[in-house]
């Protein structure tokens, strides 16, 4: 089961990223990453460490390339390349596992 939520601040301008984390406390969610750009602001919660969004963060540990198979995460691809950008990495390569499925390759910026 898939704990994760995402949300947009550009939706509902008026309300903090550290608000929204208020709010998410009070539901049991924890912010695992705030990442965007110069338009948009995303959160992404988590409710328990062991969810697949604290997972996915912890494969960006500070090694200088990281690489895993997409299908150990129920995410798309451009949310990880994104989460992986909050963490410090660059997508340089996908490539298809044995079992069939893509995985990803990062660098540490």
């Amino acid at each position: 089961m898939r704990t994760s939520h995402r949300w947009n601040g550009g939706s509902i301008p008026n309300l903090s990223a550290r608000r929204v984390a208020e709010v998410a406390e009070t539901e049991g969610l924890r912010v695992a990453a705030d990442f965007g750009d110069p338009s948009d602001r995303v959160l992404l919660l988590c409710r328990d460490p062991s969810s697949s969004s604290s997972a996915l963060a912890r494969e960006f540990d500070g090694s200088p390339h990281v690489h895993f198979a997409m299908r150990s995460y129920q995410f798309p691809a451009d949310l990880v390349v994104q989460i992986a950008a909050y963490h410090g990495y660059e997508l340089y390569g996908r490539s298809a596992t044995q079992a069939g499925g893509p995985s990803l390759n990062f660098y540490k910026r």
